[in-house]
């Protein structure tokens, strides 16, 4: 479950003097300490995560990734997916069964991708143990939509295969009969299979989604042994070799489905879903220590991926809250690169006493994106926190209208006189 960042996350406090101006400079830089370690023992990712910001808050604007366009993940679980499928052919087969599920997959999502960057918009095809998913920046698309694009790629993948038979039938093919009439049926089985409504294809995914845990547990369950009974049928088919490829794709999809399903399941009765909400409620109320120990506890049950960086990020902004830059650190180190926001990392270095940094990193996506409430606060904060109440005021002048009125009314508290507009 995706944690979302509170709607006033924890900010460095208002100076209210030149006192506290002067103890915030002698707070201890716990960032620093870390930088001063041997690089042979820590690497300080920061300087990235500070360029991940600034791409994020251009997508945050824009609906899109400016410059990034089409990204591939390639995972460990596809990798052995292409293994284990070519492994009766060796060399050969690995080469031949790594272009026919490469094939496969990039035509089953080219239709997302050429939407996507039509649009304006990032692609990320993510190829793992599962098939293949294209990760769109910018909103969710709708069901509609995504069905249509589903559907394109599926004719496009039956396309290729009635291609290809063709070329075997009219004896075209020459020696490499035996491998393109395999890549055929795994073109036609993935095709024609994202319209079952069975857990590793698209419309069963779409079902499993409206579903409980416990049900969705249930529904993958009865997809891996619809599958598995599918597969024992080819076994005994006489031209088995050839369903060999299409055979391990499915029954590896399925499996995954069914081990995702099972994660999930068990997250639910742990109450992972129940403690990320309460995390994400105290963050909300300014209990950062609460929120902590609730994000702590949902993550020793945590077992889905996208749960576990949702719940990492709550963890950041609750240590961030607590002013504990140490766990700030760990917790932003596990983030998704996605997710780490403008305001999140420029919080973070004021957390660890980095505060011209911030400063510098919030004032530079100002020059190049139109501002975000939280990020422009912020920025007004720290001005202020460093003693340069002038480029605070010209700031809070300027994106006066994205304030609500307790924001201008801090400001003026901070200031120590009423603001008149203009």
């Amino acid at each position: 479950m995706q944690a979302n960042p509170p709607e006033k996350p924890p900010e460095p406090p208002l100076p209210a003097d030149s006192q506290v101006q002067s103890s915030s400079r002698r707070r201890f830089d716990a960032s620093a300490s870390i930088r001063r370690l041997p690089r042979s023992a820590y690497a300080d990712p920061v300087d990235d995560w500070k360029r991940q910001a600034l791409i994020n808050a251009g997508a945050d604007q824009a609906g899109s990734q400016p410059g990034s366009g089409l990204t591939l993940q390639v995972r460990a679980g596809f990798v052995l997916l292409v293994m284990t499928a070519g492994a009766p052919l060796g060399v050969l087969g690995w080469a031949s069964t790594l272009l026919t599920f490469l094939s496969v997959l990039f035509v089953q999502e080219l239709p997302s991708v050429l939407w996507a960057i039509g649009g304006g918009r990032s692609a990320k095809i993510v190829l793992s143990a599962g098939g293949s998913r294209t990760q769109l920046g910018g909103a969710a698309l709708g069901m509609f939509r995504a069905f249509a694009l589903a559907l394109c790629g599926s004719l496009g993948n039956l396309g290729i295969a009635f291609a290809l038979g063709e070329l075997v039938r009219r004896g075209l093919a020459g020696s490499a009969a035996p491998l393109i009439s395999s890549a055929a049926v795994v073109h036609a089985v993935w095709g024609a299979g994202q319209a079952f409504p069975l857990a590793p294809f698209r419309a069963g995914r779409a079902l499993a989604l409206r579903l409980r845990p416990a049900l969705r547990f249930a529904f993958a369950a009865l997809s891996f042994v619809s599958v598995l009974v599918a597969a024992l049928w080819a076994l005994r088919a006489p031209g088995f070799p050839v369903y060999f490829s299409s055979f391990i794709l499915v029954i590896v999809a399925a499996t995954a489905a069914l081990g995702q399903a099972f994660n999930e399941l068990r997250e639910q009765q742990a109450g992972v879903p129940l403690l990320a909400a309460a995390a994400a409620a105290r963050l909300g109320a300014d209990e950062p220590e609460q929120a902590m120990e609730l994000a702590r506890r949902a993550l020793a049950n945590t077992h889905v991926e996208g749960n576990r960086a949702g719940l990492y990020k709550t963890l950041a902004w609750a240590a961030i809250g607590k002013r504990d830059p140490f766990v700030a650190h760990s917790a932003l180190d596990r983030v998704a690169p996605a997710a780490r926001d403008l305001h999140l990392v420029a919080a973070y270095l004021a957390c660890c006493n980095r505060v011209d940094e911030a400063i510098e990193l919030l004032q530079q996506a100002r020059r190049d994106h139109p501002p975000a409430p939280e990020t422009s606060k912020l920025l007004v904060d720290l001005l202020f926190q460093s003693g340069q109440e002038r480029e605070a005021l010209v700031v809070a002048e300027s994106d006066r209208a994205l304030y609500a009125a307790r924001d201008w009314h801090a400001i003026e508290a901070c200031l120590g006189r009423p603001l008149r507009a203009g």
